[in-house]
């Protein structure tokens, strides 16, 4: 897989960029849609004072996690193809850190070991479609625990648990489509993502990265 990215960024930047017109079908126009029909609504109806600051404190909310989502989006929409680059893994941990919502970063964890390592990866496309998959399972009810490490490779672990016993994948308490969407992402990076359910409907999620040019010593 790391060697069709470095063979043909062109393809792996459609890829990506499919991918985009996915999200902002479902994470841009819905919600905004159902933010102007609320609007709406509030307009017609004339709500007392109490509930109108309700609603357009929800909106204003919303509009601020749009606006970051819609930065994220223009910055993965602008970048171009390019070759696979070396980064250390420190530095993909503040890369995650800054593509998750910031409104969910009550509910994520994002533990890093192994700082000094590089690995020869995209970082910034590889960020954002793990915030995608991160995002996915929070937006789902999970605290979720993110773990980077370097064991001949990048190594990324995740952990989504919830008070609810029950089959995440299942039961549709995440949104299938933008789940399957950041699959297709970190696929097309060379990223494999293996999943398995605990018997209390928690969520473990393996990613490993395909790196046979990555190294374990200090850059």
């Amino acid at each position: 897989m790391n060697t069709r990215l470095q063979d043909a960024p062109a393809q792996l930047h459609d890829t990506q960029r499919r991918s985009i017109e996915d999200a902002l079908i479902a994470e841009i126009r819905v919600p905004m849609a159902a933010l102007r029909a609320a609007l709406e609504n509030l307009a017609r109806q004339g709500a007392d004072t109490a509930e109108r600051a309700k609603v357009l404190e929800a909106a204003a909310d919303e509009v601020g996690r749009l606006s970051h989502k819609v930065t994220t989006l223009l910055d993965a929409a602008l970048a171009t193809p390019s070759a696979t680059t070396s980064c250390r893994i420190s530095e993909l941990q503040q890369r995650l850190i800054r593509a998750i919502d910031p409104a969910l970063h009550g509910a994520v964890e994002i533990a890093c070991e192994d700082t000094w390592a590089a690995v020869a990866i995209d970082a910034a496309p590889f960020a954002g479609a793990l915030a995608g998959l991160v995002e996915s399972l929070a937006l789902g009810g999970a605290q979720v625990l993110v773990r980077l490490s370097y064991a001949d490779g990048l190594d990324v672990r995740l952990f989504a648990a919830t008070e609810h016993r029950r089959h995440y994948l299942d039961h549709g308490s995440i949104d299938g489509a933008r789940l399957a969407g950041a699959e297709r992402e970190l696929e097309a990076l060379g990223v494999r993502v293996n999943w398995r359910t605990t018997h209390c409907g928690a969520v473990r999620v393996a990613l490993r990265h395909d790196d046979r040019d990555s190294f374990g010593g200090a850059a």
